[in-house]
C-alpha cells in the first residue's frame, strides 16, 4: 500500500503537482493564454521565494494558498491595467484641445494626438522620459518622484510643467508639418 506523504519535499515536486491547477485557477479569470502564462510565473515566482513555507503546508493547504495568490496575483495585475489605461486617458486629456470626446471625429482625433505625442516624446531626453514615465504610466505623486529622481517636490512640478510644453509645442510643430506636408 503506496500512501501519500501529505507535505511536498522539493518545489520541483509543488510544481509538478500543481503546474495545471494553477493554469485551471487563472482560467477562472483570463483568456488570453500570453497573460496565464505572464501571470503564472508571477505565481511561480512568489512560491519559490517563500519555498520553505510551501514545503511545510498540508498537500491540500498548498493547493488553496495558490488558489489565492492567483486571484491576488490576477487582481493586482487588473489594477495596473486600470492604473494604465487611466495615465493613457490623462495623457491624452492633457494633449487635446477640449479634452474628451464622444463622436467618431473625436476619437480619430484622439488617436492622431496619441500618435503625435509618441513622436514628441522622442525629442525628450532620458530624464525627462523618466519623469514622464514616472508621472503618468506609474501615476506616481510630484512627491514619490522626487525621492526616486532625489530632487525636490518643487523640482519636479517645474519640470513636469516644462516637459509638458515643450510635448505641446512639439506636437503643434508636427502638426503643422504634416498640414502643410514638411514645410513650416
Amino acid at each position: 500500500m503506496d500512501v501519500q506523504r501529505n507535505e511536498y519535499s522539493t518545489i520541483e515536486e509543488i510544481y509538478k503537482d500543481n503546474k495545471k491547477l494553477i493554469y485551471a485557477f487563472l482560467g477562472d479569470y483570463i483568456e488570453d493564454n500570453f497573460t496565464k502564462e505572464d501571470l503564472a510565473s508571477v505565481v511561480w515566482i512568489k512560491v519559490i521565494e517563500r519555498g520553505e513555507k510551501f514545503m511545510q503546508m498540508d498537500r491540500k493547504w498548498v493547493k488553496n494558498y495558490l488558489r489565492i495568490m492567483v486571484r491576488n496575483t490576477v487582481s493586482d495585475y487588473f489594477k495596473e491595467e486600470e492604473k494604465r489605461r487611466m495615465a493613457n486617458t490623462k495623457m491624452a486629456e492633457i494633449f487635446s484641445e477640449s479634452g474628451q470626446y464622444n463622436s467618431l471625429e473625436g476619437e480619430i482625433f484622439d488617436r492622431d494626438i496619441r500618435e503625435y505625442l509618441q513622436m514628441a516624446c522622442s525629442s525628450l531626453g532620458p530624464d525627462e522620459k523618466e519623469l514622464i514615465v514616472l508621472k503618468f504610466t506609474y501615476c506616481m505623486s510630484a512627491r514619490e518622484i522626487s525621492e526616486v529622481m532625489k530632487i525636490s517636490e518643487d523640482a519636479v512640478r517645474i519640470k513636469q510643467f516644462r516637459i509638458i510644453r515643450k510635448l505641446r509645442n512639439e506636437i503643434n510643430r508636427l502638426k503643422k508639418e504634416d498640414q502643410y506636408g514638411g514645410l513650416t
